[in-house]
């Protein structure tokens, strides 16, 4: 079986764990008490800190993995003919990723989380582009309502949509789902989660995702929002239109961008 191949399907696994540990979770957190629920989760209710570590390093693994699968598609299967949509709902489905852990972080509502939806607010109202999409994150009685319902049911199901128009079947064979799981568990044992920062401790230094680091130093830059924007955004529509932009050039921009988003982030 291809590299590609394999890929995908561990992507698509999990994907598979993520949404299954989460289940528990659903049931646990309250909106209108979010980080109460959180810190219930994590110390109160049984095996409940098992599967937020497990929802949470399958999520960052899916993530590392379909970055891979970005890889591999462009550089070693470059030649392969794909359908006329293959790029756009896989590229599609990119964005839905990194909005489902960015609603994710944001839900764990302590001072990092709220930090990171606060910036992302900002930049919303600061923006042109997406000043009309400001509503969506919602007031301050409804705040994480808003976002738990985009992370629980209107981006899985995006998630799903794009996948099944992208790869054509969504459920996976259960081997990688196996090995989904087994490497979520093994990352579990050998590496920590972020620390919840309560409200009542004071914290010089409050992050966002890691994935948001890049976006976030630019603005601490002044950069103009929408350049962040467009900048932070070029990749994801690069893959949209792929089949269309198809050429070395754009490979080769890629590449550049990544070194220049990661060093972005570092800085």
């Amino acid at each position: 079986m291809k590299i590609d191949y394999i890929v995908s399907w561990i992507c698509q696994a999990l994907f598979i764990v993520a949404l299954v540990s989460g289940i528990p979770l659903v049931f646990a957190y309250h909106p209108q008490h979010a980080f109460e629920s959180v810190q219930k989760i994590t110390y109160i209710i049984p095996f409940g800190l098992f599967f937020r570590k497990l929802h949470y390093f399958s999520s960052e693994l899916l993530l590392i993995f379909v970055i891979f699968h970005v890889i591999v598609e462009l550089f070693l299967s470059y030649n392969k003919p794909k359908a006329k949509t293959d790029y756009l709902f896989g590229g599609l489905a990119f964005v839905v990723i990194i909005f489902l852990m960015f609603s994710g972080y944001v839900l764990k509502a302590d001072q990092n989380g709220q930090s990171a939806a606060l910036v992302a607010q900002n930049m919303m109202k600061d923006s042109m582009i997406l000043k009309y999409f400001v509503l969506f994150l919602g007031d301050s009685s409804v705040f994480y309502w808003k976002f738990f319902l985009w992370h629980v049911i209107f981006l899985p199901s995006l998630f799903f949509l794009f996948i099944f128009y992208h790869a054509k079947k969504v459920l996976p064979k259960i081997e990688f789902v196996s090995i989904a799981l087994s490497v979520s568990v093994i990352s579990m044992l050998f590496f920590g989660m972020p620390e919840d920062i309560p409200f009542n401790l004071a914290s010089k230094h409050l992050t966002g995702p890691w994935f948001f680091e890049g976006v976030e130093n630019m603005l601490k830059m002044n950069v103009n929002v929408d350049v962040a924007i467009l900048l932070g955004f070029f990749p994801f529509v690069a893959l949209m239109f792929y089949n269309k932009l198809r050429s070395k050039t754009i490979n080769i921009l890629l590449v550049l961008w990544v070194i220049f988003y990661v060093a972005i982030s570092l800085v």
